[in-house]
């Protein structure tokens, strides 16, 4: 599981955002853990990340169990060869390009 402090805290502002929505704070953050992947197979590589709540929780007729994922984000990532493919299958043009200081984030 990789999560930086960053990643942690701008996925748990979906829940307060929820809160924000309901008009109530149904989600309280330190009942809730944020779990990032990274997988490939198949269908390539990508990073993941999951809300998964550490109690049992009740809202109206929505349950989450303890330790259930849900699933909140995916990133595909491509290699430089993978990216110029679907540039070209799609018919556009890539005219930018941004990438971390890192390899790890610029897949």
């Amino acid at each position: 599981m990789f999560v930086t402090k960053y990643l942690y805290r701008f996925i748990l502002n979906g829940l307060l955002h929820a809160n924000e929505i309901l008009g109530e704070r149904i989600f309280k953050l330190d009942e809730w853990k944020v779990i990032g992947e990274y997988a490939y197979d198949s269908e390539g590589g990508r990073h993941q990340a999951f809300y998964a709540p550490l109690y049992d929780i009740h809202f109206k007729d929505i349950h989450f169990k303890a330790s259930e994922r849900i699933q909140v984000e995916q990133s595909l990532k491509y290699s430089a060869e993978e990216a110029s493919q679907l540039w070209e299958k799609s018919g556009l043009n890539e005219v930018g390009r941004w990438s971390a200081s890192s390899d790890a984030y610029s897949k």
